[in-house]
Formats: C-alpha cells, sequence, structure tokens
C-alpha cells in the first residue's frame, strides 16, 4: 500500500490541531487575564483591553505549550502501550515534531531576529523587556537546542515505523513517505490558506511561509537523514511498529471534519 496515504491523513491531523491549538492557547490566555477576543483566526487573533502583563502572557504561552506538549509526546513515544497502537504512535510523533518546531522555533527565530515592532509572539516577548540581551541571549539558546534536537530526534524516531530499518530500500520508501510528502503537502496546503491571512495576502502568505516551509524543514530534511545517513543506531525489529497494511477511515475523517472547521474560523460567519 502506498505509504503517504497511510500517513498523509494522520500527519495533516496533526498540523491542524497544533495550528488551532497554538492560537486556541492565545485565545485561552486572552480570556484568563481579562482581555476581550476581538477576533479569532486560523493564523491569529486579536485582542484588546490586556494590561502589559497580560498582553505579555497571551503572545508567550501559546509557545510554551507548544514546548510542553512536544517534550510529553517525546516522552510517550517509548510507551510500551502506544507501541502496540501503530497508527496512534505515529499521531504522537507527528503531533510532537510540529508541536516541537512551533515552539522552540517562535523561541529561535524571534530572539536571532529580534526588532522593536516586528510582528512574532516571543517578539512581543522580548520588547517587553526592552530588547535585552539578557533576555534574548537565553531565549535563543533555548529555542536553538531544542530546534536542533528536533532534527535528529524525527528521522531516529521516524525509523522506528520501517519493519525492516537494516533494509535501505524500506527506509527510502517509508522516508519519503512519512517525512518528504507530508511536509510538502501540509506546507503547500496552510501557504494556500494564508491568502485569506487577516494580515492581508502578501504579509499572511509569507509570514505562514515562513513559519512552515522554513520552520517544518527538518520534517523533509529528515527524509534523507531517515533513509541515507543516521545509519549507525538503527532500532531493532523487535523495536518498530509498522504501520498495518490498510488504511484508516477515521483518520480521513478527523482530516474532514478539521478541515471543516478551519474553513470556518478562516472565513467567520459575519454577526448579525
Amino acid at each position: 500500500m502506498n505509504t503517504a496515504k497511510q500517513t498523509l491523513p494522520i500527519a495533516i491531523t496533526a498540523s491542524l490541531l497544533v495550528q488551532m491549538g497554538h492560537e486556541g492557547v492565545h485565545a485561552l490566555t486572552t480570556w484568563l487575564v481579562g482581555a476581550e477576543v476581538v477576533w479569532f483566526n486560523l493564523f491569529a487573533v486579536n485582542d484588546a483591553g490586556a494590561s502589559p502583563t497580560g498582553s505579555l502572557l497571551i503572545s508567550g504561552s501559546a509557545a510554551v505549550v507548544n514546548i510542553l506538549l512536544a517534550l510529553a509526546c517525546i516522552a510517550l513515544f517509548s510507551n510500551a502501550s502506544l507501541k502496540a497502537r501503530p497508527s496512534l504512535r505515529l499521531f504522537v510523533f507527528y503531533f510532537g515534531a510540529f508541536n516541537l518546531f512551533t515552539g522552540f522555533g517562535y523561541l529561535m527565530t524571534n530572539g536571532l531576529f529580534y526588532s522593536s515592532g516586528r510582528l512574532g509572539d516571543w517578539n512581543s516577548v522580548i520588547a517587553y523587556f526592552d530588547g535585552s540581551w539578557a533576555v534574548r541571549l537565553p531565549v535563543i539558546l533555548i529555542g536553538v537546542a531544542g530546534t536542533l534536537y528536533g532534527f535528529f530526534w524525527v528521522p531516529q524516531s521516524a525509523q522506528h515505523f520501517v519493519a525492516n530499518p537494516t533494509d535501505k530500500a524500506e527506509r527510502v520508501t517509508w522516508g519519503l513517505g512519512a517525512l518528504l510528502i507530508p511536509y510538502l503537502v501540509i506546507n503547500s496546503l496552510m501557504t494556500i490558506l494564508a491568502i485569506w491571512h487577516p494580515l492581508g495576502t502578501g504579509n499572511g502568505v509569507l509570514l505562514v511561509g515562513l513559519h512552515y516551509w522554513f520552520g517544518y524543514f527538518a520534517v523533509g530534511w529528515g527524509f534523507p537523514m531517515c533513509a541515507l545517513w543516521l545509519t549507525r543506531n538503527l532500532p531493532s525489529k523487535n523495536d518498530t511498529t509498522p504501520l498495518p497494511n490498510k488504511s484508516n477511515s477515521i483518520w480521513f475523517g478527523l482530516v474532514v471534519i478539521l478541515f471543516i472547521i478551519c474553513l470556518l474560523v478562516l472565513f467567520p460567519v459575519p454577526q448579525i
């Protein structure tokens, strides 16, 4: 069975949940600090009435939650009961990877390219502290460390779904269908949806494109690493959980439901 047909529904489900969840945390934090959510969009949340400290929490909270979810997925990935459920384990893999690169990516890029007034969750956090290097440097180091860890965790974890990890042809087939193709499909989908970004087509496509194509680059780059380069410590056959050779309609259904929800928050119904 074509690998991508098995992996794409699971990967897209994970990516949509991460995207909506990230903005959902911004909205939830807005309510928790007593401010108002002016509008909620798939790619952004607009708030009003927050104090400076409240704005700090609104801006910084989502990336922190992304990081915590990523760490939870990484810890859960080797759980024995999860290994008995290959499709669910693959979801945990994707959900962990997308959360990891989203959370640590914000810290790394906003810290490195900080500029007063520039858009970015942690750009706002750093601005709260007047752009001090005492804040920027640890933010950058944490972001870089997490991102670099992801560059190796993703391909090494992906090898655990190959029936015979020592077989190069199997690693190539799996890496192509589980890493490179989902990377291309998900990023293309999100870039197209960004045409209707609340900041406008130009800025929206640029911001979302940078976030996905560069922020998730390690997922696509994981293909050659999984298939060709990281071969010294391959998992044993006893430690692999290949997917069953059949499609699961549940994941297709989840993709359809989540995509409809994404469209609803991308094109909100005007209030009468």
